[in-house]
């Protein structure tokens, strides 16, 4: 008997010698893909030309291992490239609403495929390469999610400020009405947190985005509401801009929650150039230093928004609630500040999970001092910019 305890003692070590590793290889999941897009550009003369037109966004569990497999030649109009993702698995429940997201919009000059492979995941990319540049990047995702992000640009639009020989900085007519994107956070079955008394975060987002639209139409702006009604909006679809996006914004509204019941306060997210490791480009050198340039100015322009908003946000609240405490402007990953092409900013009014704010947010008129806040913020942005021309 202690003979077969000492046989079964040795088989469960070998086993465990053998499994471990395994575990320790965990195959790294691709959980989510986001595709935001717009029409391809022509080359344009005036002001609505979009330097980005498409951006892929793959969430993973852990840092994914891209390596490139093959470049080549299709025809005289077409360049394929092919990625791979080392490691990498979908689960089969999830394989087909991943390639839904990805075929989500059909883009004039590139094509998108992906699919399992002994090694991992291959990501092809089918393109005009007299039409499209191409970069990736890698970042961390907010919900400690591993992001690769494949961004598509007009390589048209890149040759003209070439052949210009300075970007198109364009100061857009005053005729023209600012146009403000308003994304009231989650909704429909995307409830977002649910916090104090069962509040939802989908409902007080709706709630105070509408009165901030009504405040920047009196305001003569324009205003494109992500929605105006309890329905689900998938976040690749919130940040496409109806308007000239040459005098447009974005501002995500969202309310925070935290395992910590006394956490409270606004603070006020935008993107930031750090967050973004570039390990890939199709551009030549001076396209790149073109394309970085332009990048920066769009995430100066963010930062500025950002600030402007938490400014007014905080006095407006303060006004009703001295104790609402500054969080302060940070910096990160968020799904819908990645996908505008539009200086954007995401703003947390506060937390649903702290009894006390949870009220506060409730209450009518410091529902009103909040989009008091939201709206004077966008109007000391775009005023920002009209002292500048």
């Amino acid at each position: 008997m202690k003979g077969n305890n000492n046989l079964i003692l040795n088989i469960s070590l070998f086993t465990l010698l053998i499994v471990l590793p395994l575990f320790a290889a965990e195959n790294n999941q691709l959980c989510k893909v986001f595709h935001h897009g717009s029409q391809d550009n022509q080359v344009l003369s005036d002001c609505n030309a979009v330097l980005e037109v498409g951006k892929v966004v793959f969430y993973f569990t852990k840092e994914p291992k891209i390596e490139l497999v093959s470049e080549k030649q299709l025809d005289n109009q077409k360049k394929q490239i092919i990625f791979s993702f080392s490691s990498a698995i979908i689960k089969s429940d999830e394989y087909t609403r991943v390639l839904q997201a990805l075929q989500r919009i059909k883009p004039l000059n590139y094509t998108l495929a992906l699919k399992q492979v002994k090694q991992g995941l291959q990501f092809s990319i089918s393109y005009n390469p007299s039409k499209v540049e191409i970069v990736y990047d890698t970042c961390d995702l907010i919900n400690l999610y591993k992001g690769a992000v494949f961004t598509f640009y007009s390589k048209e639009l890149l040759e003209k400020i070439k052949e210009e020989g300075k970007p198109l900085i364009r100061m857009v007519s005053n005729e023209i009405k600012p146009h403000v994107i308003i994304d009231c956070g989650h909704g429909g079955s995307d409830i977002g947190t649910v916090g104090y008394n069962n509040l939802k975060e989908k409902d007080i987002t709706l709630q105070i985005g509408l009165k901030v639209a009504q405040l920047l139409k009196k305001n003569g702006f324009d205003v494109q509401l992500t929605r105006d009604c309890d329905i689900f909006m998938p976040l690749d679809q919130r940040t496409i801009c109806n308007a000239n996006p040459n005098k447009a914004v974005f501002v995500s509204i969202h309310a925070n929650a935290s395992e910590n019941i006394n956490a409270s306060g606004i603070e006020t997210f935008c993107l930031s150039p750090p967050l973004l490791r570039q390990c890939f480009k199709t551009m030549d050198e001076y396209n790149s230093r073109i394309l970085e340039y332009m990048v920066c100015e769009q995430f100066k322009k963010s930062n500025k928004l950002a600030t402007f908003l938490h400014q007014h946000v905080i006095t407006c609240a303060h006004q009703k609630n001295s104790y609402v405490r500054n969080r302060h402007v940070k910096y990160a990953v968020s799904q819908v500040l990645l996908g505008a092409v539009v200086p954007s900013a995401l703003v947390e009014l506060g937390f649903l999970s702290n009894k006390y704010e949870a009220t506060l947010l409730q209450n009518t008129e410091y529902q009103e001092a909040l989009a008091t806040g939201i709206c004077s913020g966008i109007l000391a942005y775009f005023n920002s910019l009209n002292s500048l021309s």
